[in-house]
């Protein structure tokens, strides 16, 4: 069944949102997907690519900064979380996963998630992205999924 979901930036997803990245919309030959969101990914050292008009018109922006090859740096987190914040080229804020969390990793990054949705300054949305593998209790996530407004389960693929 789907479901809308207006976004504090204007824009309306349709879940089950599926995410397209710049690869996907090419190899389909078109230009966006209405109510959709745009994976916009980089490594932790590179500058995000720039994204069309017509996909900021249209789908709802996903910055994703990659650290799955780094370990959890809380300082590298707060560094990501400022740029998103500050960033007007991306609708949500994604805490993202890092290289072998462990339960502390993963409940620091839940206490900033809450820190963020305390923020009045912050409107958008929170992902919370953890590990398959997170040993985390499923009754203490959710006891404090009011911290976050979307949890993202990283699966890594083999291919």
């Amino acid at each position: 069944m789907e479901q809308k979901i207006n976004l504090p930036t204007k824009k309306e997803i349709i879940l089950p949102a599926r995410m397209f990245s710049e690869k996907d919309l090419s190899e389909m030959e078109i230009d966006f997907v209405k109510g959709k969101i745009f994976f916009n990914k980089a490594d932790k050292n590179n500058s995000f690519k720039k994204i069309t008009a017509k996909v900021k018109e249209n789908m709802a922006v996903l910055n994703y900064r990659d650290f799955s090859q780094t370990k959890f740096s809380e300082k590298l987190l707060l560094e990501n979380i400022k740029e998103q914040v500050e960033s007007d080229e991306c609708d949500f804020i994604i805490l993202p996963h890092f290289k072998n969390e462990n339960d502390f990793d993963v409940k620091t990054k839940i206490q900033i998630a809450g820190k963020i949705k305390n923020n009045s300054n912050v409107t958008k949305p929170v992902i919370l992205e953890i590990s398959h593998k997170c040993d985390i209790v499923h009754r203490e996530l959710a006891r404090l999924s009011n911290k976050f407004d979307f949890l993202s389960i990283f699966l890594i693929s083999i291919d």
